[in-house]
């Protein structure tokens, strides 16, 4: 039973350093650093379900979709005065979209493959009929939040957000270069976990030619050649997440997380489920409670 669930496990650690990546990379502080030139609050909320839904379908996965996109929504949610809350309901309410009715979901392939005589395209096809509605009322939904929820947020000075933005980080369209990895590698159809840690790995070579000053920092040894501290904090941030220690604390708390180690509670919390379901079944408990409302 837990050999089943190794595939989301591998998938899960991925994210976790994809995410810490993306931090080192600069790529949150670059889709902040733009966005708050570009959003408004009263569109911000449906965009963000907007391009999670997007990428999810493209992706197939809802864990990428998260990783790559949801942790940098909130983030400016932060900045702009919005509710985080409901900015990350809306960028995982997108991100759900894909593992519905994107034809590479492994959610998809996985639930084909154990309900026997039900192919992709019908499995498809009738979750379209409730994934579709359910889709339409949420971005709905998520407009009229704008509307009601940008009269509370404060005034955003851009420019004053990206000066200090731009103390930290070197900010160029490349730092977005591992959000592409993450397309074209689903785009040929890798497994989810390739396409991660691939995009995880780009992330770095990125960070190393446009965050310099940044790595030398981190390694934390003037001694240290510098191709050795990319890997040394490339290798740190893939473990333990990204940790910015700019001395300003806004900064620190926005552009810091990630790390294989941050998804561990949860991969502990699957391996306990899939055990747990293997006993319930072998013994019988799930039919002794299924089959009565089946037979209703």
């Amino acid at each position: 039973s837990i050999n089943s669930a190794l595939g989301t496990i591998f998938i899960l650690l991925s994210v976790g350093a994809l995410i810490g990546s993306l931090y080192l990379a600069g790529t949150v502080a670059a889709f902040v650093y733009y966005g708050v030139a570009i959003l408004t609050p009263t569109i911000f909320y449906i965009t963000a379900f907007v391009l999670t839904s997007v990428l999810s379908v493209v992706t197939g996965s809802s864990f990428t979709t998260i990783g790559a996109l949801a942790v940098a929504f909130v983030g400016l949610a932060n900045l702009m005065g919005l509710s985080p809350a409901i900015a990350g309901g809306a960028a995982i309410s997108g991100a759900i979209l894909g593992d519905k009715i994107a034809k590479i979901s492994d959610t998809l392939t996985l639930t084909t493959a154990v309900v026997g005589g039900v192919t992709v395209d019908e499995h498809t096809r009738m979750v379209r009929r409730t994934a579709i509605p359910a889709w339409i009322l949420s971005a709905i939904l998520y407009l009229i939040l704008g509307f009601v929820r940008s009269g509370s947020a404060g005034t955003v000075d851009a420019a004053s957000v990206q000066d200090t933005i731009g103390q930290v980080y070197n900010i160029s369209l490349l730092a977005f270069v591992p959000l592409v990895l993450v397309f074209v590698l689903s785009g040929l159809r890798l497994s989810g976990f390739i396409t991660l840690l691939l995009s995880a790995i780009g992330g770095v070579i990125v960070a190393a030619f446009t965050q310099p000053e940044l790595i030398t920092s981190l390694a934390d040894d003037p001694g240290l050649p510098y191709a050795i501290s990319v890997v040394k904090v490339g290798i740190e941030t893939f473990a333990t997440g990204f940790q910015l220690d700019s001395g300003i604390e806004q900064m620190d708390q926005l552009f810091s997380g990630g790390g294989t180690i941050g998804m561990l509670s949860t991969v502990w919390l699957i391996l306990v489920a899939a055990s747990f379901g293997a006993v319930a079944d072998l013994t019988g408990m799930i039919q002794q409670v299924i089959a009565p409302v089946i037979s209703k």
